[in-house]
């Protein structure tokens, strides 16, 4: 089943769509109603990534180690899908999901089956004995509920478990207070107390489970402020880049004069961010706490409440792997959540202090997701689509503009309504530390039309946009302040000055740095290059790679003694979690406080770390950023196993960019794994025009023999666009 430049036509169900690919191989779908589309979407996915969409299903489902591989890292990956209810949970949601967002889904299920029954499963799939079984909207559920968790749920979890970990190995509480401010600022002695005698088996991180984490930019720019007159709309979620196929599929559709635009998902219907000939939508990852810990206290199968004693529940999950045949996961859980345990496998729960796992996501979270996408992009307003997004359940910051002129943001999530928000574990047994519901959408921080003529985001703090907590541990504002900074001026702006935006490598938080270094650099050839160093990550940038060198020194010299040197290199050097919360750190570094830098004193220390860092590139050339940050893009199902000669993996490539530049690659270990996250897709769209300029790490096809594998790569590694038209 082949697309090429001329339409080609299908008869799906009572539907006649017409399919042909645009410029980079893009998909261009046409049909007489948004459900005729959605078909044609699902015929597309089923075209070119049905492989990527049977594999995702799997992992969705918690069974890689009964079809793929029966290892340590894949069995924690299962264990965790298993513990999170990713996949049985949403069979009880689909009973949430309205009748319009079903029939709509269903659509798209339709044009999926339509080419697994003519195509049949793909060779891999057939090998891996991967199950073929029809599409359904209860998969849907389960994917969006995975990439809910995986990623997104994952960060403020780890945030937590980092710090009750810290408390209960005796890390200075005084310093972890000053990280985390304010949330760590009422912390009882009883509350320490509780931590080091409760059953704690998670080490600072696991790094056996992967994920990917999620910052991204967006902006848009009023007609008021661009040259055209029209709204200005521009995004790049960062996500893992260094998989082929892209995670996202790009795809126009078009009913009529209606058009929609942008990324879709493969195994989701609609777009997830793009726009259509009204409106614009897009979000990155909104930072949302969601997650809490609760002290549970067990006894006799009981949990504590008050002065009475509830049964709590045990579900069980069987695996069948590959090489150890069935096991059985037993999982027990309260009214707030699942219980921290050491051995899964063990039926027996012993009497004692545990930590539950509360998520806000766990219990019929995805059907909100499919109720507010479906018809988010045949809003005409961005008041219409503001009131789709308040149902929506994956925490976002979210991006809004019309043709009418309007702009405005929209927080997104399922915030627990608590009465204390803290970053440690409270009792489950006082009834008042329960959470009482969710914040309701429409209550969710928002801003429309600002005078200043733009809105911006970057994962950071947006507490001040709505009267609720929502965030605890927001994301650094370099990027952010980066992004308000060049819109800031007074002129009129295109697009071109988008694309400098969307492409800028300038660190706002190697500025900061650099301000209090100049005065202690030497008069050597190192310290030259960085009194001459501008903050750029660019290629050939030689300040980039001594500025990260100091900085991760100056990090092991005061975190290494604050946490032991051995842990503090598990943070630093085998997890992403230090990329999200950097900014917590920073701040510490930053300051004149005493308490980090002890007797020797922050200037002495600063120049101490700086002489013997720049004394290490003495005898040898000082390497550009672009010879130090290189990468590899795997094949999804072959994950780097194939020699290089097979043509399926491409790279090494250089990568532009840190944690805190606008265009922000960064590389890091996961277990034994690289993982790179970047822009995953770059969009800028006038929405006074039907076109947008757009790139991605890759290209259409999962196919890595065909020339739409990798179409766009170049594009997108040289700073480039291409032009699409619906």
């Amino acid at each position: 089943m082949r697309l090429g430049k001329s339409w080609k036509e299908f008869e799906v169900g009572d539907s006649l769509i017409s399919l042909r690919r645009g410029r980079g191989g893009v998909v261009a779908i046409r049909g007489d109603d948004e459900y005729a589309i959605q078909k044609g979407l699902g015929v597309a996915h089923g075209i070119d990534r049905l492989l990527q969409m049977l594999l995702t299903r799997v992992f969705a489902k918690g069974k890689i180690t009964e079809y793929f591989f029966d290892t340590e890292e894949a069995f924690a990956f299962d264990y965790l899908a298993r513990k999170m209810d990713l996949a049985g949970e949403v069979e009880v949601d689909l009973q949430n999901v309205t009748p319009e967002a079903k029939k709509w889904a269903g659509a798209y299920c339709e044009g999926v089956n339509f080419v697994l029954e003519k195509k049949g499963a793909p060779l891999l799939a057939k090998l891996g004995r991967v199950p073929k079984d029809p599409w359904t909207v209860v998969d849907i559920l389960n994917l969006i509920k995975m990439q809910m968790y995986f990623g997104l749920g994952q960060v403020q979890e780890r945030v937590e478990r980092l710090i009750v970990r810290a408390i209960r190995e005796g890390v200075s509480l005084e310093k972890l207070q000053k990280l985390f401010t304010p949330y760590l600022d009422k912390i009882p002695e009883e509350t320490i107390e509780l931590i080091r005698k409760a059953h704690l088996e998670f080490p600072y991180l696991d790094a056996q489970i992967e994920f990917e984490p999620g910052f991204s930019n967006n902006w848009v720019v009023s007609g008021e402020k661009s040259a055209s007159g029209t709204p200005l709309v521009c995004h790049d979620p960062h996500l893992q880049i260094n998989r082929l196929p892209s995670i996202w599929y790009e795809a126009m559709m078009r009913v009529g004069g209606h058009f929609q635009m942008g990324i879709s998902m493969p195994g989701i219907p609609g777009l997830i961010m793009g726009r259509s000939e009204s409106i614009a939508a897009n979000f990155t990852y909104g930072m949302m706490d969601t997650v809490d810990f609760f002290f549970e206290e067990i006894r006799d199968g009981c949990c504590r409440r008050e002065e009475l004693w509830v049964p709590i529940t045990c579900r069980q999950e069987v695996l069948h792997r590959k090489k150890r045949g069935e096991t059985i996961l037993y999982f027990y859980e309260t009214d707030t959540g699942v219980l921290e345990r050491e051995d899964p496998l063990n039926p027996k729960i012993e009497d004692g202090l545990y930590l539950s796992h509360a998520w806000s996501g766990y219990k019929r979270s995805a059907s909100p997701n499919i109720n507010g996408l479906s018809a988010l992009f045949s809003c005409q307003t961005v008041h219409e689509a503001r009131e789709r997004i308040q149902m929506i359940t994956i925490p976002g910051n979210w991006l809004l503009a019309d043709l009418k002129g309007n702009i405005a943001y929209q927080q997104s999530g399922r915030l627990p309504k608590r009465t204390e928000t803290t970053l440690f574990p409270l009792p489950a047994w006082e009834k008042k530390n329960h959470w009482d519901g969710y914040v309701p959408g429409g209550e969710l921080g928002y801003e429309i039309n600002p005078e200043r003529g733009f809105l911006s985001s970057a994962n950071d703090d947006k507490n001040g946009l709505g009267k609720y907590i929502a965030i605890t541990t927001p994301f650094a504002s370099y990027r952010n302040d980066r992004i308000v900074t060049l819109l800031s001026e007074e002129k009129k702006y295109t697009l071109k000055e988008m694309e400098k935006i969307q492409t800028d490598v300038v660190s706002y938080q190697a500025k900061a740095f650099l301000e209090q270094l100049l005065p202690l650099l030497p008069d050597t050839k190192e310290g030259e290059i960085l009194k001459k160093w501008g903050g750029e990550y660019s290629l050939d940038s030689q300040g980039a790679v001594l500025f990260e060198a100091f900085y991760r020194n100056l990090q092991k010299e005061v975190f290494g003694r604050m946490f032991g040197q051995e842990a503090w290199r598990q943070i630093a050097t085998r997890h992403s979690l230090l990329i999200f919360i950097h900014g917590h750190f920073d701040r510490a570094l930053l300051s004149d406080d005493p308490i980090w830098y002890g007797q020797e004193g922050k200037e002495a220390t600063w120049k101490r770390i700086l002489l013997a860092t720049l004394d290490s590139f003495s005898e040898v050339p000082v390497p550009t950023w672009g010879g130090e940050n290189q990468f590899t893009m795997h094949h999804l199902f072959f994950d780097g196993r194939l020699p290089k000669w097979v043509g399926v993996d491409r790279g090494p490539l250089s990568a532009t960019g840190s944690r805190a530049t606008i265009s922000a690659i960064q590389i890091f270990h996961e277990h034994e794994r690289e993982v790179t996250t970047g822009p995953s897709y770059r969009f800028l769209s006038d929405l006074g025009t039907s076109t947008a300029l757009t790139s991605l790490p890759g290209g259409p096809s999962e196919n890595p023999f065909s020339s739409l594998y990798d179409h766009d790569l170049p594009l997108w590694l040289a700073g480039l666009y291409k032009e699409i038209e619906a």
